[in-house]
């Protein structure tokens, strides 16, 4: 499986998630934008940059605090897979 199969399957499962938690969901798909997946609640945006590993660059998490710096009463959330689990991580920025 490429990498791109295994993001994209991550960003379905990350968003799958959201849903079932009672958001509505928007995925970028083959987006190389800030956020992958963003999930809206009551009012509330909730920006996700998504990684397979827990490495995330300088250049990046930048870029992501940006963007949620400009979105006022946003959240922005780093999102990643644990690995051995296989369990969804997410640590707010």
């Amino acid at each position: 499986m490429s990498n791109y199969s295994r993001g994209a399957n991550f960003e379905r499962r990350v968003a799958k998630w959201y849903i079932e938690q009672g958001m509505d969901v928007t995925r970028a798909a083959g987006s190389h934008g800030p956020s992958d997946v963003t999930a809206f609640f009551l009012g509330k945006i909730i920006f996700n940059s998504l990684r397979l590993t827990n490495y995330w660059s300088p250049i990046e998490r930048e870029e992501f605090k940006d963007l949620v710096k400009r979105q006022a009463g946003s959240v922005g959330r780093y999102v990643w897979r644990e690995k051995g689990t296989n369990k969804i991580q997410f640590k707010e920025v």
